[in-house]
């Protein structure tokens, strides 16, 4: 699984790419598939300094996994999930973070019915 992290605001987006399907590493590269996974957390400061590059202590606020997104490429799974994670955090009003307890937060997803 490779890992990217990367600040963005006043969070830490931690992106992974999972690889999926059976065999694993023993699948050929060109037939390996990556699940982009995004996991957002508050950004913690140290002494109203530069933000940390330490894991939060806070629990996940928000984590992402793009079914749909399987990607041949493990660095594009990543920058899709990093991009995915961006504009989560820029539909977020500060309000409405400041306000939300500390720990798992599910966010509902549109969904059509059949």
């Amino acid at each position: 699984m490779s890992t990217l992290r990367q600040h963005y605001k006043a969070f830490v987006i931690e992106a992974r790419a999972q690889l999926v399907g059976c065999g694993g590493f023993a699948v050929p590269s060109h037939d390996r598939r990556y699940l982009p996974v995004a996991i957002v957390r508050g950004a913690t400061a140290k002494h109203d300094g530069p933000l940390s590059d330490d894991t939060p202590t806070e629990g996940v606020v928000i984590q992402i996994t793009l079914n749909e997104r399987l990607d041949a490429d493990p660095y594009r799974a990543l920058r899709c999930a990093i991009d995915y994670a961006c504009q989560v955090i820029d539909g977020l009003r500060s309000s409405e973070f400041e306000d939300m307890p500390r720990g798992v937060a599910f966010i509902p997803l549109p969904q059509t019915l059949h």
